[in-house]
């Protein structure tokens, strides 16, 4: 296996406190990050970027970061 860039570095950090985060806040982390339709009361302008950072469970992030 190759050298782990520093790009990869920072989004495995980044999606790793975002999981530490939304577990310690719970629905509050999901109702600011996670995406909603665009219609939606809870939409808010920044989801589509914040969604991709969220991760349901501890196995889910692990086989996201082990695909990347």
């Amino acid at each position: 296996m190759g050298r782990i860039s520093e790009t990869i570095k920072a989004l495995i950090i980044i999606n790793v406190i975002f999981f530490i985060g939304s577990s310690f806040l719970g629905d509050v982390a999901y109702k600011l990050f996670a995406l909603f339709y665009f219609e939606n009361p809870n939409f808010q302008y920044w989801q589509p970027l914040t969604h991709m950072f969220m991760h349901a469970d501890l196995g889910h992030l692990f086989f996201n970061m082990f695909a990347v």
